[in-house]
């Protein structure tokens, strides 16, 4: 706001604005799930680890098993739901307390990450996965739908990130889940 107030030049156009938001968008993405542990009343050390272990399955799959990346993607993500699935285990059926189950995920995300990417980073991905962190006028591109010039659309898709749009969808879906749904209010009721 200060940035706004001293330099409208600068922080006052839409691509800053949403530069911004790209720059934030995994720890939002991560905010999110973050939501729901806290406002049950636990922590979860691990989710950035998870976070790494995740993206160093995908890249590992797509740079040496030659894997498609929606399928690399797809088991990254499973990867990431099962060290959650096993994080909630031992903490409500083990009964280890969160600190401590998570810490011990963090450990071992954080220990297999760097085994996938052999401690070193893996780049030349194919062309359709790095779409994902594109503007999403390349991705419209890319599938043959751009936006005509000269449209309050096309300056929008220009400026908002495809990350920044899936970060909008699941926060707007994981609110209304908590607010509004019966789980919802028993993520809230528990913490």
């Amino acid at each position: 706001l200060v940035g706004f107030i001293l330099r409208p030049d600068f922080w006052g156009n839409l691509d800053n604005s949403f530069n911004l938001l790209l720059a934030f968008t995994e720890i939002g993405i991560m905010a999110v799930g973050m939501v729901y542990v806290i406002g049950n009343g636990d922590i979860d050390l691990s989710v950035g680890a998870v976070l790494a272990l995740s993206g160093s399955t995908a890249a590992f799959l797509m740079k040496k098993a030659d894997m498609a990346p929606i399928m690399a993607a797809t088991f990254a993500f499973s990867v990431g739901t099962m060290a959650g699935v096993i994080n909630g285990f031992l903490s409500t059926k083990a009964k280890l307390p969160a600190f401590v189950a998570t810490l011990g995920m963090f450990y071992t995300a954080r220990g297999l990450g760097a085994w996938f990417s052999g401690g070193r980073q893996l780049n030349q991905f194919p062309p359709e996965f790095n779409l994902i962190g594109r503007k999403f006028y390349v991705v419209l591109d890319y599938w043959g739908i751009a936006p005509a010039p000269d449209s309050i659309f096309y300056a929008l898709t220009r400026a908002v990130s495809t990350q920044t749009m899936i970060l909008a969808v699941l926060a707007i879906v994981a609110g209304i889940v908590l607010a509004k749904t019966a789980a919802g209010y028993m993520v809230m009721a528990t913490g």
